[in-house]
């Protein structure tokens, strides 16, 4: 699936499939049990249309654990990217990895709680809890066979639209190369 919009936001991501979005605070509340999640796929967070950053301070972002290596408030601010409800999009499995939509989710779920090691159990994503709210951010997914051509497609979309990765993604440079040059960037 090609995204061929200007609009990154939640409605565009509804529009081509993404569903069952639900606050982070309400995924903390529940276990997450859908039928659908035993799939690989995608899933992203977004924030409210009108979210301006506003970032926990760092005393208080070590006391809650679920931030492993805090960033510094400017350079989060340096990742921030403006004009776009789209914080986070990542992939359940591979063509190598079965990892579930239900086990990825479960993971970054914890994260936000707390219930992390040095390894995670979901480093990916967790500038997330640098941001005040982040408990009233949605998470959506999209259950599909080929997680890695989607979200391939899915970023060189967003980097085509913003020189930039969502906010909380972190790229290795293999990937950004790919992601660079699929959105015609380079």
């Amino acid at each position: 699936m090609q995204p061929n919009s200007d609009s990154l936001t939640k409605s565009y991501l509804e529009g081509v499939g993404f569903t069952g979005f639900s606050t982070i605070r309400e995924l903390q509340a529940t276990t997450i049990r859908k039928p659908e999640l035993s799939k690989r796929g995608l899933y992203v967070v977004v924030c409210q249309e009108d979210y301006k950053p506003d970032f926990i301070d760092l005393e208080k972002v070590r006391r809650n654990r679920n931030v492993i290596k805090p960033w510094s408030q400017n350079k989060l601010l340096k990742k921030w990217v403006p004009e776009t409800e789209i914080l986070y999009l990542d992939r359940a499995g591979d063509d190598k990895k079965q990892c579930s939509l239900r086990r990825r989710i479960t993971d970054l779920v914890r994260h936000s709680q707390g219930k992390t090691t040095d390894q995670g159990p979901h480093i990916g994503g967790e500038l997330l809890w640098q941001l005040r709210g982040y408990e009233n951010f949605e998470l959506g997914y999209f259950p599909t066979d080929k997680p890695e051509e989607f979200e391939r497609s899915l970023l060189a979309w967003f980097y085509s639209k913003t020189g930039r990765v969502p906010y909380a993604n972190r790229m290795p440079r293999t990937l950004l190369k790919e992601i660079q040059s699929a959105s015609g960037a380079l």
